[in-house]
């Protein structure tokens, strides 16, 4: 089912919530909830026509870019959101678990085919009906690798790797190999990158 979350009493944002009063020995009974049905978006997630698990669909306001609504792909690369309100939306295909669990360098993208949230495609949901088509196939990113040593040539644990892009946005992370120093940050966008090493943990 579904069915769209809500605020007493019949509110779906925090300012047009009511608030109940509460009484010592005075039990109210009739705090009640009919709860509505949503639409819902749905689609497949895929590696050059491969089914791709593991990838967080986010649903987003056109406006602010909040969080409303989400869904995950499971193996056979299928999603399908939480219930939405009637309105426009824009989706985000976000690769984070499946480059975390299988070591891939997926990067993510917003419906359709775009890493620019202000060129993403709008999605329209009926209240009742679940807009399917709403697809991605999902692009491998660069990576950066190297080996982080002291004066002596000696591996480093214990050193942060921070990747920034262009506009000095955070594009990355890891840690150095505590045994032989090396790093890869993975997932990168194409572009030119900065880096920091970072010793904080190394120095306490």
């Amino acid at each position: 089912a579904h069915l769209l979350n809500e605020f007493y009493s019949d509110a779906h944002t925090w300012d047009d919530i009511d608030w109940v009063d509460v009484a010592a020995g005075a039990p109210r009974l009739d705090i009640d909830a009919v709860l509505e049905a949503g639409g819902w978006i749905d689609g497949i997630v895929t590696d050059g026509g491969i089914p791709l698990a593991g990838i967080q669909v986010d649903v987003l306001d056109p406006t602010t870019g909040d969080y409303v609504g989400s869904g995950h792909t499971g193996s056979d690369g299928t999603y399908s959101t939480s219930a939405l309100a009637q309105g426009e939306y824009l989706v985000r295909f976000d690769p984070w678990e499946q480059n975390d669990v299988n070591g891939t360098g997926f990067i993510f993208e917003y419906y359709d085919n775009t890493r620019d949230q202000a060129s993403a495609s709008p999605v329209s949901v009926a209240v009742g009906n679940g807009t399917s088509g709403i697809d991605a196939d999902l692009e491998v990113g660069g990576s950066l690798s190297g080996v982080v040593t002291d004066e002596f040539d000696m591996p480093l644990w214990g050193v942060t790797v921070t990747a920034y892009d262009a506009d000095g946005q955070y594009a990355g992370e890891t840690w150095g190999d505590p045994d032989f120093g090396e790093w890869t940050i993975k997932a990168l966008v194409p572009g030119d990158y900065t880096l920091e090493f970072n010793p904080w943990m190394k120095n306490l």
